[in-house]
C-alpha cells in the first residue's frame, strides 16, 4: 500500500491530511506555503508530518525540487532559529532539521507564535532567498494531529 488517503480537509490555509502507510501506519500532514495556490515544486512551503507509530511531528522545508545533498536553509519563528538540510540524493526532497532534537521545538515554538498571533510567519532563508510562510492556526492542525492520529 502506498498512500491511503483516509481524510483530508483545509484548515485556514493549511492542507491537512489523515493517511495509512504499510511504513508509517497511521500518520497526519499538513503542508502551508509562502504564497496561495500553492505550487510544492516552485513555492517555499512547510510541512508538519507525524505517524502514530512514532508519536512525534517532524517539521520540513521545501524549496522546489533538485535541491543537491547538504543544501541548507534556517527558519526562524518567534526569534528562534533553527537550520535544516537536505540530506538525501537529488530529488523532490524537503530539508528536515539538522538536529532531530529541534523537531519538538520547532513545532512548539510555531504553535505558540501562531496562538499569540494569527498573523505571524516562519522566515525561511537559503542561498535562493528569503521567504515568509503564515502559520495562522497551527495550533488547530496540531489538534487535528492529535485527534485523527494520535499524535502529541
Amino acid at each position: 500500500m502506498a498512500l491511503e488517503i483516509q481524510e483530508q480537509q483545509a484548515i485556514s490555509g493549511w492542507d491537512v491530511i489523515k493517511a495509512r502507510t504499510d511504513r508509517d501506519g497511521l500518520s497526519c500532514q499538513a503542508v502551508r506555503c509562502d504564497q496561495p495556490n500553492c505550487n510544492r515544486r516552485s513555492n517555499a512551503s512547510l510541512l508538519l508530518w507525524g505517524s502514530e507509530n512514532r508519536n512525534a511531528i517532524t517539521p520540513q522545508v521545501g524549496l522546489g525540487a533538485g535541491l543537491p545533498k547538504g543544501f541548507t536553509a534556517e527558519l526562524e519563528v518567534a526569534g528562534q532559529s533553527f537550520d535544516f538540510i537536505q540530506n538525501k540524493p537529488p530529488g523532490p526532497n524537503r530539508l528536515v532539521p539538522k538536529n532531530e532534537s529541534d523537531d519538538a521545538k520547532i513545532v512548539q515554538a510555531i504553535s505558540n507564535a501562531a496562538a499569540q498571533n494569527a498573523k505571524s510567519t516562519v522566515s525561511v532563508k537559503s542561498e535562493l532567498g528569503s521567504f515568509q510562510i503564515p502559520i495562522k492556526a497551527a495550533p488547530k492542525v496540531l489538534r487535528f494531529f492529535k485527534s485523527r492520529c494520535g499524535i502529541q
